[in-house]
């Protein structure tokens, strides 16, 4: 009777050694990969909130006092015929009253609004009255759709639009609140207060929003250069604020660190530090206004 020769248990022990070291191998393989993808993924998201971001309020902001030029001649109307100068005494919601004097960069000629209480029947916030990132800018539609709103372009001739940025909480899927940032339409002649329910086209959502700035290019000399950044409170003469800086810091949506990494940045002078799992960017662009000397946006608007 012939012996059948089997394998040996040597041979066996070694055959499940090297077959648990290529598992192991495996699994350290996808892991890395499955890393890779999750952080490529997020990255990508990332920036593409970003561009998002700025296109959205560079192509709002550019359109700054924008008004329709008359049918028949062509010409621009008169700045303050269509956007009525604040002059006159507002109520915000404390019933404290608010005016040119104590608040002299409500209104601007260039379309834009300067300070956090702009007047022009929006009231100032009762709830972060001290947050510098909102903005206000004002214009006018026009018939062939070319002026852009939050959410697309529209065309309404003859019709005064003030768009408001801002930040908000909101509520987000894991739980709690956390802010967001918000592009809002404003009707004119509509008197419009603060709310902890926030409304608008979300531009960056609350679980990568981490804080904005908004800051004015003043040009104090008269060269037609811009000499320093300021908020819309600082500002000497709104006249020559030619353009509009915004600096936006987000974050990856999901932890993509095996552990807490700090990441220091500094804006406009003021340090900020993070410490967490998520990758950080500080991501920062600036609009010429229509007033600014040698603007040389290809746009609609005329220089107020």
């Amino acid at each position: 009777m012939r012996k059948v020769k089997g394998i040996s248990l040597v041979s066996l022990i070694v055959g499940i050694g090297l077959g648990t070291f290529m598992i192991i191998v495996m699994l350290q393989i996808f892991g890395a990969t499955r890393s890779n993808y999750k952080l490529a993924q997020n990255l990508a998201e990332l920036n593409s909130v970003l561009r998002y971001a700025e296109v959205t309020m560079t192509e709002i902001i550019k359109q700054a006092g924008y008004r329709a030029p008359d049918a028949t001649t062509g010409e621009l109307p008169n700045y303050t015929n269509i956007f009525q100068p604040f002059n006159s005494t507002l109520y915000g919601p404390s019933g404290s009253a608010y005016d040119t004097v104590n608040y002299p960069n409500s209104d601007d000629p260039a379309g834009v609004v300067l300070s956090y209480f702009p007047g022009e029947n929006v009231f100032i916030s009762e709830i972060d009255a001290n947050n510098y990132d909102k903005l206000w800018v004002k214009f006018e539609g026009a018939t062939d759709g070319s002026i852009r709103d939050c959410n697309d372009l529209y065309g309404v001739d003859d019709e005064v639009i003030k768009i408001r940025f801002y930040s908000r909480q909101t509520s987000v899927a894991t739980g709690g609140t956390q802010m967001a940032y918000y592009c809002e339409r404003q009707n004119d002649n509509e008197d419009y207060e603060y709310s902890d329910n926030p409304v608008g086209t979300v531009l960056i959502p609350a679980d990568m929003f981490d804080t904005a700035w908004v800051r004015y290019g003043e040009d104090l000399t008269g060269n037609g250069f811009i000499d320093r950044w300021s908020l819309g409170d600082d500002v000497r003469d709104r006249n020559r604020v030619y353009a509009v800086r915004v600096a936006f810091l987000i974050h990856t949506k999901e932890d993509v660190r095996s552990q807490d990494v700090t990441q220091s940045f500094e804006i406009f002078g003021q340090p900020v530090v993070r410490t967490d799992k998520k990758i950080y960017k500080l991501h920062t662009f600036t609009i010429p206004l229509p007033n600014a000397p040698n603007y040389s946006f290809d746009s609609p608007v005329g220089t107020p």
